[in-house]
């Protein structure tokens, strides 16, 4: 079990990247323990996820970093397992050419978008998929028993929109959140 876990340790680390890599990628079957963590910070977006299982698990990670951002994820425990991710997107406006002291000054975040969703749970599923783009995209579906905490906000300047679920016990959960332009 420990070289299991050990040997996927390492092949997460060859596969991450020095400077920029188009997609990387781990599938990890374990009888034991796997905690998986990733980040992407760009200008205006963000991406972070940590995600642990243990006992008999399964857990599929990929990260595609192009023109856009797009993660997969999909993990399975006989036994506690836990997620937390987060993601958000920012438009920035610059305006150099107005000196007028009543107007926004320049590089200062517009319109913000983020969506948050953290569960521990005592046996399951999670399959989450994100997309950041012109639009900060989630989807995720749990089946299973535990705790889910999902969060989304948008703010534009002109509307805020804000959402939020809370869910405990045996669950089949899915939802779908697109906010941004």
């Amino acid at each position: 079990m420990n070289r299991l876990f050990f040997s996927g340790f390492i092949i997460l680390f060859l596969l991450s990247p020095v400077g920029f890599a188009d997609e990387i990628s781990s599938s990890i079957q374990c009888d034991g323990a796997t905690w998986v963590s990733s980040s992407v910070q760009g200008q205006d977006e963000h991406y972070s996820g940590s995600f642990f299982t243990t006992d008999l698990s399964s857990l599929m990670r990929i990260l595609h970093l192009g023109d856009s951002v797009e993660v997969f994820t999909s993990q399975e425990s006989s036994g506690p397992m836990g997620i937390d991710e987060y993601s958000d997107r920012g438009s920035n406006s610059s305006d150099e050419a107005s000196r007028c002291m009543f107007t926004l000054p320049g590089n200062v975040t517009v319109g913000r978008s983020e969506i948050v969703a953290s569960g521990l749970f005592s046996g399951g599923r999670y399959v989450s998929s994100r997309e950041l783009s012109d639009v900060l995209g989630a989807r995720f579906q749990v089946n299973g028993s535990g705790l889910l905490l999902t969060r989304a906000e948008s703010d534009d300047g002109n509307r805020t929109v804000r959402f939020g679920s809370d869910v405990g016990g045996m669950m089949n959960v899915t939802e779908r959140m697109v906010l941004g332009d």
